[in-house]
């Protein structure tokens, strides 16, 4: 039955599976992936290390010091489940998968694992009991259960991980988990209370454990990213599959205008910043020193070599949504509006606008994410490339560069799937095909320019 079983979810991301493949590349077996590797390592100073003796459980049940006193009781919540929890605990006998921790527990850490939704903003009773100020007092009612002070845990957590693009975009990320928003919204939940026994109840429960709890809790946000890269620079092997694990995660839970009204991103915009992070993790790989630049200003990414540290060589990433386009291999360089409005300003050719972005970097890197394709292109060839497709697509109104008021968008395509003077272009280039060595001899060829 088992083996029944694997076959199933190792054929969910095929054309003959059988049911969708969210059901594994998902941030809950992300996390469970992350939480293994860990309890196998030693101790160390990273925030989810093991102590000694200590287990993991997933989708575990935290208890609330606000369960109902009766029937329908306005004032009440259910348990809490955690992504993962981390310490020394075991699982309640009734069945339900909650937490009783150990009366010597020196480890308690909850962690909640996000892949593109968001922290719940509230309750069915209480719109603004969001979810970090839910789980802090959670953790603080298991920890008043088994009367364990927060001087006997050496690790006490909350930690929420999330890819960065998403943790750098959605403002509540950084709100929800600020200690004092936390404060104010347990102590409002709190003030719901009429009766005068209850009231008095939560209000030392507040004072005595919440407040201490809540000093000593070690609270922060953590990306997959960074996750990643400390796993497999301890373990390549392990890490170079949790990192391609983790990119299907991504393609395959891109969001839909999930982040915040002010900051919601557009399609393209959260595939290109995965495409980013798919190149920076390959050039990694080869041992080179990739970062992106702030702001970027047209070039992604800016890598160099510890052999030859003079040298930098830029990259702009392009990429297609294969979750909302079916032209798997068919990129685009854009001119917005503004760009167009600021050249014309300046007295810059129109055509010159789009040329000067292709002059800003020296490779373009073309991510097919649907088939795994890194297209690695010096500039001279992203220029034979658009005249190429100019053959096809040069009479279209997008295609067309002018000051044609009102400015409207244009770009250059760069479609390697199509043939010109006889030829697919996807073979004329294939050369280039996840060919990074092109760019670890441009490193090498001339330290400095």
């Amino acid at each position: 039955m088992f083996s029944q079983i694997i076959k199933m979810l190792q054929e969910c991301d095929t054309d003959h599976g059988v049911l969708p493949p969210t059901e594994i590349y998902n941030e809950g077996w992300m996390l469970r992936l992350i939480l293994d590797w860990f309890s196998r390592q030693p101790p160390s100073d990273h925030q989810l290390s093991f102590e000694k003796s200590a287990r993991w459980y997933s989708e575990l049940l935290l208890p609330s010091q606000f369960l109902p006193r009766y029937q329908r009781d306005p004032q009440a919540e259910t348990y809490t489940h955690a992504d993962g929890v981390i310490g020394h605990f075991s699982i309640g006998r009734s069945g339900k998968g909650a937490i009783e921790l150990d009366p010597d527990a020196k480890q308690f850490v909850v962690v909640e694992a996000k892949i593109f939704s968001r922290l719940s903003k509230g309750t069915k009773n209480f719109e603004n009991y969001d979810q970090a100020a839910r789980t802090a007092a959670c953790i603080t009612e298991t920890l008043f259960l088994r009367q364990r002070q927060t001087s006997d845990i050496s690790r006490l957590g909350f930690y929420v991980v999330a890819p960065e693009i998403q943790l750098k975009f959605e403002p509540t990320f950084q709100t929800f988990l600020e200690k004092d928003s936390i404060r104010i919204k347990v102590q409002k939940r709190i003030k719901a209370y009429s009766d005068p026994t209850d009231a008095e109840t939560k209000n030392r429960w507040f004072k005595t454990w919440f407040l201490p709890t809540l000093e000593c809790i070690d609270i922060q946000r953590l990306t997959w990213e960074d996750i990643i890269m400390h796993i497999r620079s301890n373990d390549r092997h392990n890490g170079d599959a949790l990192s391609e694990f983790y990119e299907k995660c991504l393609a395959l839970n891109q969001p839909k205008s999930k982040l915040s009204p002010t900051e919601k991103l557009s399609p393209q915009v959260t595939t290109g910043k995965i495409s980013e992070y798919r190149v920076l993790t390959k050039l990694r790989s080869l041992g080179l020193v990739a970062n992106k630049p702030v702001p970027d200003r047209g070039i992604d990414i800016e890598v160099k070599s510890l052999e030859h540290p003079g040298k930098i060589i830029k990259i702009q990433v392009k990429s297609r949504n294969p979750k909302y386009d079916p032209n798997w291999r068919w990129f685009q360089i854009r001119v917005q509006p503004k760009e167009l409005a600021a050249a014309q300003k300046a007295g810059i050719d129109a055509h010159q606008t789009w040329i000067d972005k292709v002059n800003k970097v020296d490779f373009f890197v073309l991510d097919a994410v649907k088939h795994d394709e890194m297209w690695v292109l010096p500039k001279e060839k992203i220029f034979e490339l658009i005249k190429l497709n100019e053959q096809r697509y040069g009479s279209r109104p997008d295609n067309v560069f002018n000051y044609e008021a009102p400015l409207k968008q244009k770009q250059k395509e760069m479609n390697l799937d199509i043939e010109a003077e006889g030829e697919r272009l996807s073979d004329k280039f294939a050369g280039y095909l996840d060919n990074f060595q092109l760019i670890m001899d441009a490193l090498a060829k001339n330290e400095v320019d």
